[in-house]
């Protein structure tokens, strides 16, 4: 396991742990491990968890790779996954932010979305 390393961000830096960070290294990875709800309905709280990460991403410098990690959540009444759901919805919110699906049962990681940091 990678230690978590506290992250100053922000005016004026305040200290904040991802989930995976490691001093002056690449990835700053946060993992979010949500579902559809029963009746298969939109876990909108969940889901602004998942913006509130996007925006901590944000305050990282742009070379630094960062990456959000969903769990795999499917609902049988959808045809898609709640992180294709969500890049579907929230996919302009995520600019060079990288988008994954980490399916429990296969262990495997899918990548949903993925941008490059522009170099100024």
């Amino acid at each position: 396991l990678y230690p978590q390393h506290p992250i100053n961000i922000g005016t004026p830096p305040s200290p904040h742990k991802f989930d995976i960070s490691r001093m002056g290294s690449d990835p700053v990875i946060e993992s979010k491990c949500s579902a559809w709800t029963d009746s298969g309905n939109i876990p909108s709280a969940k889901l602004r968890g998942l913006n509130e990460a996007i925006f901590y991403f944000s305050f990282l410098p742009p070379q630094t790779e960062k990456i959000l990690v969903m769990a795999h959540a499917v609902h049988p009444q959808k045809s898609e996954t709640l992180a294709e759901y969500y890049y579907r919805t929230n996919g302009h919110l995520l600019g060079d932010v990288k988008l994954m699906e980490f399916h429990p049962t296969t262990n495997t990681m899918r990548l949903i979305a993925a941008r490059q940091a522009i170099s100024n």
